[in-house]
């Protein structure tokens, strides 16, 4: 791995990993139409781990504190009495992001099988299942907050997940899409989702550590592309993050939709190209 590639592989991960755009649709995209080494083998498995790595710290930077309040009520005793009926509503939103993150997690059992998809014309069609579902869910948002949330919303957010590694779904995107289809204010959809996000990022980065370590192809020549892609990830994944709250705040979630559909029809002359 080159550390131009490192590098071109580290923004475009942060500018479409924490958008609701899809990076493994993207990546895919990148690698055929430029020839750039895989993230799916050999020393390709580091950078990708060095990628999550670094969206991760991009969540953390871009909501400063919310990190700190989440560890906080999970350390938090649990009420007793009366009180204990009706926790506080970030108390709440914790609970059912603990509820989603198992299940969401068991798509790493078939991670590696869904990395395989390279058929552009199919991450063309995921593409625009992504853009469809973010229409839907760009509507305004409501006023409800996580008092809201009941267990089949913390089931399907993680179900989502399931499906989100598929290349041209969006993790991202999708959870954001429970909330919003929920009518979930703007500010906690957001909070929700970038938490639950973290949650699966750091889990995954362990997966895709030891998955290198396992299969990979380690070399002293890495270090320098892993950290440039960590910078880089973590650089592009801080702004992209302030873009989307930007966007969130106006009520313009369908400009990813928009966005979709573009990436499916620059898939679809790919496909074609090859042909």
């Amino acid at each position: 791995m080159k550390i131009w590639e490192a590098l071109i592989y580290g923004l475009v991960a942060g500018l479409t990993g924490l958008l609701p755009v899809s990076f493994s649709g993207h990546a895919a995209v990148l690698q055929d139409a430029f020839a750039l080494s895989p993230l799916t083998q050999g020393g390709g498995l580091y950078i990708r781990a060095a990628i999550t790595l670094g969206l991760s710290a991009a969540l953390v930077l871009a909501f400063p504190g919310e990190l700190q309040l989440t560890c906080g009520e999970l350390a938090r005793r649990p009420q007793r009495g009366k009180r204990a009926r009706q926790p506080s509503p970030r108390r709440r939103a914790v609970l059912m992001g603990l509820l989603a993150l198992p299940i969401g997690l068991l798509s790493l059992i078939w991670c590696a099988a869904a990395e395989r998809i390279t058929r552009l014309s199919l991450i063309a069609a995921f593409f625009c299942l992504n853009g469809l579902i973010l229409f839907a869910a760009g509507r305004p948002g409501g006023q409800k907050d996580a008092r809201a949330l009941m267990l089949p919303d913390a089931l399907l957010a993680g179900a989502t997940r399931l499906a989100a590694v598929l290349p041209g779904l969006s993790p991202l995107g999708l959870t954001l899409a429970v909330c919003r289809l929920r009518d979930l204010r703007t500010d906690f959809a957001l909070r929700f989702t970038a938490m639950l996000t973290l949650g699966f990022s750091l889990c995954e980065f362990v997966y895709r550590l030891l998955r290198a370590v396992v299969v990979g192809a380690f070399s002293a020549s890495l270090w320098l592309p892993m950290l440039v892609a960590l910078v880089a990830s973590t650089v592009a994944g801080y702004f992209a993050l302030q873009y989307l709250k930007y966007l969130l705040h106006r009520e313009k979630l369908r400009v990813f939709s928009y966005y979709c559909w573009d990436a499916a029809v620059i898939a679809l002359i790919l496909a074609l190209i090859n042909a």
